[in-house]
């Protein structure tokens, strides 16, 4: 199993397996220290998709929220790791 280490204060950094620096957008960041944070407990896409978009319309806040946890796995390079684990509400 891929380890990613996440530096979250004095600015953002995430290296997977000690290689380099991965680059993630602002979006991204927020994504992953949040559930770094929360890894104990299952994170509902409404609730992340409102902490991250919260104000633009719940069915554009889910495309954005989608859309990044896309570009994050692509860049962290596990398509099939859940990072998000539910979709209750």
């Amino acid at each position: 199993m891929a380890r990613l280490a996440l530096a979250l204060f004095g600015g953002f950094e995430a290296q997977l397996d000690g290689g380099g620096v991965l680059a993630l957008l602002g979006k991204g960041q927020a994504l992953l220290a949040y559930l770094a944070l929360h890894h104990r407990q299952a994170a509902a896409r409404n609730k992340l998709a409102a902490l991250l978009w919260g104000g633009m319309g719940n069915e554009q806040d889910l495309r954005n929220l989608r859309h990044t946890v896309f570009t994050t796995r692509r860049t962290v390079g596990t398509p099939s790791s859940p990072m998000v684990v539910s979709s209750a509400g």
